[in-house]
């Protein structure tokens, strides 16, 4: 019979010999922590692709997806965590403005360029770190570099339209994402 005898037993054994050694080759699979960073990356990843000329702007999406995944108050006035190991400092501030029913475009428009003028002079200042317009172009997002909502507020309201009373923000502030500490706690057995 074509087919059998010592010479089609080395090819099965050679077939099966590759097989073995494409296994071992493989990597184990992932652990839980190799499957955290696995996910870091891919959003790292996405956020250069999404944000090249933006510095920081992975920041702004691993906050998002935190956000996603653990509950949190909506209003600016956020509660104090239960669990005072994830109680953490407000190192920045996430500034959400909305233009107000008093503002037109023929009230807002000629002062356009002072605004412009007064936030770049705040973002050179270092208070500012970066800003965005919002995708329905009914405001801006700007993430400060301030350690309270009351800063904050005080540096927008001296704006052309803060002042005008054309422009509101909601004021949030933001601290280092607190779950991170138990990657660093040494696991218990």
């Amino acid at each position: 019979m074509a087919g059998t005898g010592p010479a089609m037993t080395e090819r099965v054994d050679a077939a099966n010999a590759a097989r073995r050694q494409q296994k071992s080759q493989r990597p184990p699979p992932p652990s839980p922590r190799n499957a955290l960073r696995a996910r870091r990356d891919d959003m790292i990843r996405t956020s250069k692709s999404l944000n090249r000329n933006t510095t920081g702007g992975w920041r702004c999406i691993l906050a998002a997806a935190f956000i996603g995944i653990v509950p949190m108050p909506i209003s600016a006035q956020s509660a104090a965590p239960t669990d005072t190991a994830l109680a953490v400092p407000t190192i920045k501030v996430l500034a959400i403005g909305s233009f107000t029913a008093k503002a037109t475009a023929n009230g807002w428009k000629p002062m356009l360029s002072s605004e412009m003028r007064q936030t770049a002079q705040l973002y050179l200042a270092g208070k500012i770190d970066q800003w965005y317009v919002r995708q329905d172009q009914g405001g801006v997002v700007f993430v400060m570099n301030v350690t309270t909502t009351a800063e904050a507020h005080d540096l927008l309201d001296k704006l052309p339209l803060g002042v005008a009373g054309f422009m509101q923000f909601e004021l949030i502030p933001l601290g280092p994402l607190s779950p991170m500490r138990t990657l660093l706690s040494e696991p218990r057995n």
